[in-house]
């Protein structure tokens, strides 16, 4: 092989290990994103139902007649 050739061989194999080290850090990446996110919704809907439902609580006591 000439010298030209294993050059170009060999910065094509660095090009692509490259590109896959990107891929799988993008993945990684994503996976640990996709978490949290999860998480965050997780805790805004419980943080919604614990206010709907002391509002309801709320608009139950203020509707009661007076004296009750």
């Amino acid at each position: 092989m000439d010298t030209i050739q294993e050059i170009l061989l060999f910065t094509i194999i660095v090009i692509q290990l490259c590109t896959k080290a990107v891929i799988l850090i993008s993945k990684i990446h994503a996976f640990l994103y996709a978490r949290e996110r999860e998480q965050r919704e997780r805790e805004q809907a419980a943080r919604d139902a614990k206010h709907h439902a002391n509002h309801t609580r709320r608009q139950k006591i203020s509707n009661l007649p007076p004296g009750q």
